[in-house]
């Protein structure tokens, strides 16, 4: 059952995109949030049909279980704008990370999520930890490329 996400859900995946990321709230005004069971974060119109079943109320932004982990697709529609926790990759890192390759990095000022860039395209979304940015790019969305 999909339902408007409470006030500490919305609070806490707000103030995590704008700590996080350095995306401001103000991004998100004019939408509203919204929540289901499983705890997945959707941002959509700010008025739900009443008489339909919705299975899903707009974009999945955001999943909250014991920390908010962003959505690939959230991170690709605004990654311009986002200006912090991000990593460019070389062009034959980009191709691993397409493919669904695991990356090793060493880069001390980044933690936790981040969006991968090569150039200033967003890819998706990464969870550096210890060297390592795994790969977190949905099944459906890797790519077998050659290049770039």
């Amino acid at each position: 059952m999909i339902t408007q996400c409470s006030t500490k859900n919305r609070k806490e995946v707000l103030e995590y995109f704008q700590e996080h990321f350095n995306v401001e709230k103000e991004n998100f005004t004019g939408y509203e949030l919204y929540e289901d069971k499983k705890g997945r974060i959707f941002l959509g119109t700010q008025t739900l049909p009443q008489d339909l079943r919705i299975v899903a109320p707009g974009l999945q932004i955001a999943t909250i279980d014991k920390t908010v982990k962003p959505s690939t697709t959230l991170l690709q529609l605004i990654g311009k704008k986002i200006t912090k926790n991000t990593i460019k990759l070389t062009q034959q890192q980009a191709i691993q990370f397409i493919q669904g390759a695991d990356i090793e990095l060493k880069n001390e000022s980044v933690q936790g999520y981040v969006l991968l860039k090569y150039k200033e395209h967003p890819l998706g979304c990464g969870h550096y930890k210890d060297g390592i940015i795994k790969n977190m790019l949905p099944k459906g969305r890797k790519i077998n490329i050659k290049f770039i």
